[in-house]
């Protein structure tokens, strides 16, 4: 009896097929890379990233009230990055990560702390828990700065702030496929390697 073939996408573009097993096949060019190669790993971590999120991210942004939807895809990878960064599970931390991850983004310093406290149980608790930003937010695409605080309210651009999010996708990505960044590409790695164990 015949095998049947089967696909499995490991991102947008990548899939793993039952008769070549250990490797992944580029659907855009049939190019066949070995999936437990650091670079095919990065590869497919760009692919998952940009075509599952912020390519559909993108699209929104051109209809006027996508705004909290656009913010969701946006708020969904920063504590992501961050732990890809740091090679380490966010797990009892993730304030914390993703306050790390904001400062870097919008280069923010140590004395925004308190209110990005408040930005994350406002806006990211507020939307992945509650389905909705809580009070003190408020979301205009008009707003000159992606994320500014005016000492009673957190005003957010969703539009510019996911762009600042793709920007800085963009750049650690570049990072990563430069072989002279040691470090960075074994925190990756490190990350990678948990997030595939079974907890």
């Amino acid at each position: 009896m015949q095998e049947i073939e089967t696909k499995i996408a490991a991102s947008p573009n990548f899939k793993h097929y039952n008769r070549k097993p250990g490797m992944v096949v580029d659907s855009r060019t049939n190019e066949e890379y070995i999936y437990d190669s650091l670079d095919t790993k990065i590869l497919v971590y760009e692919d998952r990233v940009a075509g599952w999120f912020f390519r559909y991210g993108k699209h929104l942004q051109m209809h006027h009230d996508a705004g909290f939807i656009v913010l969701q895809v946006a708020l969904a990878q920063i504590e992501g990055i961050e732990q890809y960064r740091r090679g380490q599970s966010s797990e009892n931390k993730s304030g914390l990560f993703f306050r790390k991850g904001l400062k870097r983004i919008f280069g923010l310093d140590e004395s925004s702390d308190d209110w990005l406290k408040d930005f994350y149980t406002l806006v990211r608790c507020g939307l992945f828990h509650d389905g909705m930003t809580r009070r003190q937010v408020w979301i205009e695409n008009r707003f000159d700065a992606p994320l500014a605080y005016d000492g009673a309210h957190i005003q957010i651009s969703p539009n510019k702030f996911l762009d600042a999010v793709i920007e800085d996708f963009t750049h650690y990505i570049a990072e990563l496929k430069n072989p002279l960044n040691v470090d960075l590409r074994e925190a990756f790695r490190r990350k990678w390697d948990l997030r595939c164990r079974v907890q």
